[in-house]
């Protein structure tokens, strides 16, 4: 089973000439074909977490393995076949392996996790899956005691540097890198949060000499609010009303106080009876 040891990210990077010669062997091969891949690691640790970065330098082809559908079975001629092919890369670490699936995806089957278990339990070993026919490729890593898929991985180009895996791989065929890879790569460069505008508080009177803002904030000064005539309008009803009750008031008591004017009755004698008349009231 894989080891406690947790490293929180881990960060592969295949060298561009064992991708050639990986393509290469799967180019040649009409079924499942398959090797370890063999290279360096080095950890870091920051504040209690640790991360790794697993560079694959090599690949050594796994000729006696039997293949199965979907993966392959490491016989004892195949591990006696790297035993003496290691010694072309020296100082140099098993940190995986890489199988094909001509036409059937990019997947961990399960003969694929029991060689991850029995020969690549360490939490730095990867799996490489590739699908040749469709074009894609896949890497697994070991997550809480399982393999599972990561992206974190890219084609690397090392300058100045002659690997061993030239010399073997003959007439390298040329494969393009992987678009996942490619795409990540272009995003991280490219593409970056929008940035917030910064607020600027604009001075109409900005770039007036000091007397014209004199005298444009005389003649124009700042408005009150809505909130302010509002007020002023509830202020001049509660005035308004106040003067017509006080008025109303006065005009009642004013007229109380004045005497009663005695009506003016004008009677008219008529002769030939003793009947009267009231002028005006009928």
């Amino acid at each position: 089973m894989a080891s406690p040891i947790q490293i929180e990210r881990l960060r592969i990077e295949i060298v561009e000439t064992v991708a050639r010669e990986v393509a290469d062997t799967f180019a040649r091969s009409a079924g499942v074909a398959g090797g370890i891949l063999l290279g360096d690691v080095l950890f870091q640790e920051k504040q209690d977490r640790l991360g790794a970065l697993v560079r694959i330098e090599a690949f050594l082809p796994a000729s006696y393995a039997e293949p199965v559908p979907t993966s392959l079975i490491f016989t004892p001629a195949t591990w006696e076949e790297w035993d003496r092919m290691r010694s072309l890369v020296p100082g140099r670490q098993v940190v995986g392996w890489v199988h094909s699936h001509p036409g059937s995806g990019v997947f961990f089957s399960g003969q694929d996790l029991i060689n991850q278990q029995q020969y690549f339990a360490q939490p730095w070993q990867v799996a490489w899956v590739s699908d040749p026919v469709n074009g894609k490729n896949a890497i697994f890593r070991w997550v809480n005691g399982t393999m599972v898929e990561t992206d974190d991985w890219r084609l690397v180009r090392l300058l100045g540097q002659a690997l061993p895996g030239e010399q073997r791989s003959g007439s390298p065929v040329s494969v393009e890198l992987p678009p996942v890879a490619v795409t990540r790569e272009v995003a991280t460069m490219r593409v970056r949060a929008p940035e917030k505008p910064a607020l600027v508080e604009k001075d109409t009177m900005k770039g007036l000499p000091a007397e014209a803002r004199v005298v444009r904030e005389r003649i124009s000064p700042a408005g009150p609010g809505w909130k302010w005539w509002a007020k002023m309008l509830a202020l001049g009803l509660a005035i308004f009303f106040s003067a017509a009750l006080i008025t109303v008031g006065i005009y009642s008591f004013v007229k109380k106080d004045q005497p009663q004017q005695p009506h003016n009755v004008s009677l008219t004698i008529v002769e030939g009876g003793g009947k009267t008349s009231a002028g005006g009231l009928f």
